[in-house]
């Protein structure tokens, strides 16, 4: 009796706590780490579709730029060079949740503007005292995109390194990135 007794508290047992011990993933999807790295590597290749995707909720993030200023373009274009991630902590799968660590490096259009402003300015003033004129958008936005292409060499002085903590769902196969508000901002270029 006593023998029963103990065999079915050590059954009960796994089963009382379960709910609090990591899961198997039994499903034949990657770890959610190689998601993120393959959410990452799309970003940076222009695979917007592809990346978004990868996102639990959002169906359409906006990392395509529209915009036909060609300052936009070029800020663009190093926001999407300068995004890399790196992989903190591989958390516990529970089910068809999981959480990963991600050290993220994107360029921050806050600095950048400030410093950008500026520059622009002082090079506007000095060409002013030699007696050039900017009386148009067209003449500003030309000295702009010289300063801008000036600024590039060491265009990593303007990035922001941050650590988020990644909650990831399982979904159609695959996990998918639940993006908070502080993580979508870093990734258009806004770190927090």
């Amino acid at each position: 009796m006593f023998l029963l007794m103990l065999c079915t508290i050590l059954l009960l047992l796994p089963m009382a706590y379960g709910c609090e011990m990591p899961s198997i993933n039994l499903t034949f999807s990657n770890p959610p780490a190689d998601d993120v790295n393959i959410f990452f590597d799309q970003l940076s290749k222009g695979n917007y579709a592809v990346a978004e995707d990868y996102i639990f909720n959002y169906s359409s993030a906006g990392f395509e730029s529209k915009s036909d200023d060609p300052i936009n373009q070029k800020i663009f274009e190093l926001l999407k060079k300068s995004r890399s991630v790196e992989i903190v902590e591989q958390g516990e799968v529970y089910g068809k949740s999981s959480t990963v660590t991600i050290r993220l490096t994107t360029l921050d259009f806050r600095k950048l503007k400030a410093s950008l402003t500026d520059k622009t300015l002082e090079e506007i003033k000095a060409r002013e005292f030699r007696g050039e004129s900017f009386d148009t958008e067209e003449a500003i936005i030309t000295v702009t995109c010289e300063i801008l292409d000036k600024m590039t060499p060491s265009i990593s002085e303007y990035y922001s390194t941050n650590e988020f903590e990644v909650n990831m769902r399982l979904s159609d196969g695959k996990w998918k990135i639940v993006c908070t508000e502080e993580l979508y901002s870093a990734l258009i270029g806004y770190a927090i």
